[in-house]
């Protein structure tokens, strides 16, 4: 008796276990190369910022180029996602408005960043995702400003529709610190 036991619970170990990727998770995590973000205000010169990693993670170090912005400003914020590993390139902010529900941006800056981001593009949900956003810039200084794209978050956790990534859950697509300057 105690052999058939064990060996149902080796068969059953084994179909569970050779399950095909197609079953575990039809939307994968995105592979994004370069994240750059447009602010452009109502007058004046539009600031990039761009974090790029062709290579991927565990190779060469990224390259991320900050930003000067200027002080009680208001900007459109535009994020923009490349898979540059790919030929051609695939433009990942497309695949992620069209998945909406299943990404969304959150934004933080250090104490020191008078930055206020509010997202402008929602899910059908009516849910946020952050590829575009409004920006009001307040007092000088300088500090950081982290971008997470988070990829299955709980949207409807606790402050997740605020912006706030700590009951969000999910994993990350991408995690970026710019330094900025507000002059």
């Amino acid at each position: 008796m105690k052999i058939i036991k064990i060996l149902s619970f080796l068969i059953l170990l084994l179909l569970v276990s050779s399950c095909s990727n197609d079953e575990k998770d039809n939307n994968e995590r995105e592979n994004i190369t370069t994240l750059s973000i447009n602010f452009t205000p109502e007058q004046g010169t539009i600031v990039t910022m761009i974090y790029q990693d062709l290579d991927g993670p565990g190779g060469n170090d990224p390259t991320i180029n900050g930003g000067s912005l200027i002080a009680n400003t208001s900007y459109n914020m535009k994020i923009n996602l490349l898979d540059e590993s790919k030929s051609p390139t695939i433009d990942r902010a497309l695949e992620i408005l069209e998945e909406g529900f299943d990404h969304q941006f959150f934004f933080s800056t250090s104490q020191e960043l008078d930055i206020n981001i509010n997202y402008n593009d929602f899910d059908v949900e009516g849910k946020p995702i952050g590829i575009e956003n409004f920006c009001t810039v307040g007092n000088a200084g300088f500090g950081t400003l982290d971008i997470v794209l988070r990829h299955q978050p709980d949207k409807y956790g606790l402050g997740v529709s605020d912006g706030i990534i700590d009951f969000a859950q999910g994993r990350n697509d991408i995690k970026v610190s710019f330094d900025v300057i507000i002059f």
